[in-house]
């Protein structure tokens, strides 16, 4: 394998982890932004069923988690119908 041939093969697999990583960013972040209100009461609720005083950190990072509950196995259903596309698009920027 030549020094072209291994320049080539790293920058298309860095191009595929940087195109997988924004498009599971940009789908989180939305996800996240058209449900703010459901994540949030449902941290409040699971807060005062622990008997927990609600305070505005907290329901934060449990809204965090509460989504990275949700989306972390629905990421490699996202992987799935993403791969083509990502592949096609790391082609093109290499």
């Amino acid at each position: 394998m030549t020094l072209i041939d291994r320049y080539l093969t790293r920058q298309y697999l860095t191009n595929i982890g940087i195109l997988f990583l924004f498009f599971f960013t940009v789908v989180i972040v939305i996800d996240f932004s058209l449900n703010f209100d459901e994540y949030t009461d449902v941290a409040d609720r699971l807060m005062t069923q622990k008997g927990q005083a609600p305070s505005m950190v907290r329901r934060a990072l449990l809204s965090i988690m509460l989504l990275l509950d949700l989306w972390w196995p629905r990421l490699f259903q996202l992987y799935n119908v993403l791969l083509g596309m990502v592949l096609v698009g790391a082609m093109g920027f290499t």
